[in-house]
C-alpha cells in the first residue's frame, strides 16, 4: 500500500483485518449494480455447495448491503435464506438501527437476526485471551487486552431490547467472561426468549461448557478449522498452550455431551462452506495431508450424524426457523441438498471428493448436476 491509500482508508498492510478495512469496504459497496452482481454470483457458488441459508454479518448499519438484499428479495432473486447480523465496528451498538432493521426484515427469506460482538483476537497470534499464560510466551495471557466492561454494557443493552446477541471468542478466558455476561442477562430477564450464542469457541475450558448448556446458549463452531493447518506437525495448538491443554481445542464432544446446541459456520471467506470438508476435519479429525492416521484427538470430535444435525436443524433452531426448515418433515419447506454419495457411510478418504449434485430452496432448484 502507498501512503495515500493508508491515509485515505485508515489501515496498513500490516494491520488489515476486515474491521480495519471498513472505509474501503464502504466504498466498494457503493456501486449497487456491481454489488448485486457479486451477490448473485456468491449465492450461486454457495448453492453449488448445497447451502440453502446463511447468516450474513455486516458492519454497523451497512445501508448499501441492506438495500441490495432488500432489492434482491423484491426481485425474487434470492437463492438462499438470509439472516442479517450487525457487528458494531468503531462505534457502540446501534439499537435504533436494530429496531428499524427488525421491523424491515422479517420474511421467510430475509430477516434481521441481531448483533455480533468481537471479543478477543486469535490464539495463533497470541491475541486470544487465555486463562493460563501461553506456553511459548510465559507471562503472556493476551497481547491485546479486551475491554470487558464496554462489551458487557453493550450486550446488556441489546439483550434488554430483545435482540439475539453473538459474542465471538477464541480463548478460554474470553469464553468464560462472555458466559458471565450472558448469565447476567439471564438473571436480569429470566423469561426472555432470545437465542444468544458464542461463536468460534476455539479453546473453551471444560468447566465452562456445562454453563453454556444451563444458559441455553448456542455454540457456533467452525468445523473446517483444522484444515487451516497443513499437517499435524505444523499445527499451532500444542505450541501455544502446551501439551497439557492441547486437547481443549475444538472439543466438540464435550459440547454435545453437556447438551449444548451446536451449530456450524465457516467464518467465510476463511472457508467456503463444505459439509464433506467439515466431516473430514471435525469427525475424522485429520489435517489436509491425512495426518494423523487415527485422527487428532478424535474422541474430542463429533459424529457424522451430529455434524449433519448441527449444519441443519440446530442452525434452524438458532435462527428461529425450526418450524419451517432444518429437517425433512411434512409441512416444512423443501430446502434440500443432495450429494453424490452417502456421507454417513463413505470412507474417510473419500469425503473430500464428494460433491453436491442438486440443491433446492423452497422447492426451487438452485443447483443441478443431475
Amino acid at each position: 500500500m502507498n501512503r495515500a491509500a493508508v491515509e485515505l482508508y485508515g489501515f496498513t498492510a500490516e494491520e488489515c483485518s476486515a474491521e480495519a478495512r471498513i472505509a474501503l469496504l464502504d466504498e466498494m459497496l457503493s456501486d449497487t449494480a456491481q454489488l448485486k452482481k457479486e451477490m448473485r454470483a456468491f449465492m450461486a457458488r454457495l448453492a453449488g455447495q448445497g447451502i440453502t441459508a446463511i447468516k450474513d454479518v455486516c458492519f454497523n448499519d451497512a445501508p448499501q448491503l441492506m438495500n441490495a438484499w432488500d432489492e434482491l428479495e423484491k426481485e425474487d432473486a434470492l437463492l438462499l435464506r438470509v439472516s442479517i447480523v450487525s457487528q458494531p465496528v468503531s462505534a457502540p451498538v446501534d439499537l435504533a438501527f436494530g429496531e428499524q432493521a427488525r421491523r424491515r426484515f422479517h420474511s421467510p427469506w430475509l430477516r434481521f437476526h441481531g448483533f455480533k460482538f468481537m471479543v478477543d483476537g486469535v490464539i495463533a497470534d497470541h491475541t486470544g485471551d487465555m486463562i493460563y499464560p501461553y506456553a511459548d510466551r510465559p507471562g503472556t495471557n493476551n497481547e491485546r487486552p479486551v475491554d470487558y466492561n464496554a462489551l458487557r454494557q453493550q450486550v446488556l443493552l441489546a439483550d434488554a431490547r430483545g435482540f439475539n446477541c453473538c459474542m465471538n471468542a477464541e480463548g478460554d478466558a474470553a469464553i468464560r467472561r462472555c458466559i458471565d455476561i450472558f448469565a447476567e442477562c439471564r438473571k436480569r430477564h429470566p423469561q426472555s426468549v432470545v437465542r444468544h450464542s458464542l461463536s468460534d469457541l476455539e479453546c473453551p475450558h471444560p468447566n465452562d461448557i456445562p454453563r453454556m448448556a444451563e444458559l441455553g446458549l448456542f455454540a457456533e463452531v467452525y468445523a473446517q478449522i483444522l484444515l487451516l493447518n497443513p499437517c499435524e506437525a505444523e499445527a499451532y495448538m500444542r505450541e501455544r498452550y502446551g501439551e497439557e491443554r492441547e486437547a481443549q481445542f475444538y472439543d466438540y464432544a464435550a459440547l454435545f455431551g453437556a447438551g449444548v446446541t451446536v451449530t456450524i459456520g465457516t467464518d467465510l471467506p476463511l472457508f467456503i462452506p463444505s459439509v464433506p470438508d467439515s466431516m473430514y476435519a471435525a469427525c475424522s479429525r485429520q489435517f489436509p495431508d491425512g495426518s494423523p492416521v487415527n485422527g487428532w484427538y478424535r474422541e474430542r470430535g463429533m459424529t457424522r450424524q451430529q455434524l449433519l444435525t448441527a449444519w441443519t436443524l440446530n442452525s434452524a433452531r438458532h435462527h428461529g426457523m425450526e418450524e419451517m426448515t432444518g429437517s425433512l418433515e411434512p409441512g416444512k419447506r423443501a430446502d434440500i441438498a443432495v450429494f453424490d454419495r452417502n456421507l454417513l457411510s463413505c470412507p474417510n478418504d473419500e469425503l473430500r471428493t464428494s460433491t453436491v449434485v442438486l440443491t433446492l430452496v423452497d422447492g426451487r432448484i438452485t443447483h443441478d448436476l443431475l
